[in-house]
């Protein structure tokens, strides 16, 4: 299983080329190789180290722009910080990761 604080290296090089991109968004076409293979690479990674569940998990914090709760029967986690998200997962590991 993949280290906490590599994970937490690659989530925000992710966020960074994220935040990029929507900065240079007007000159830089997204349907482009460019655009297109980091992404394939990232969800590629993802897919590789968590479940679906987990998987899916990751995406909502990424993309969503809700404000991050996770809800479950013994209470509510707000995970809208990065550390407190990864120390959600990695308390969770086995419902998430692969290999958990």
């Amino acid at each position: 299983m993949i280290l906490q604080e590599d994970l937490r290296k690659i989530l925000e090089l992710w966020l960074q080329f994220l935040e990029l991109w929507d900065k240079y968004r007007d000159i830089l076409n997204t349907e482009s190789e460019l655009y297109n293979t980091p992404g394939v690479l990232f969800d590629t990674y993802i897919y590789t180290i968590f479940n679906d569940e987990g998987s899916d998990l990751v995406f909502w914090w990424i993309y969503e722009d809700v404000d991050k709760i996770i809800y479950e029967d013994s209470g509510e986690t707000d995970v809208n910080k990065l550390d407190d998200f990864l120390n959600y997962l990695y308390k969770h590991q086995k419902d998430y990761f692969k290999n958990g």
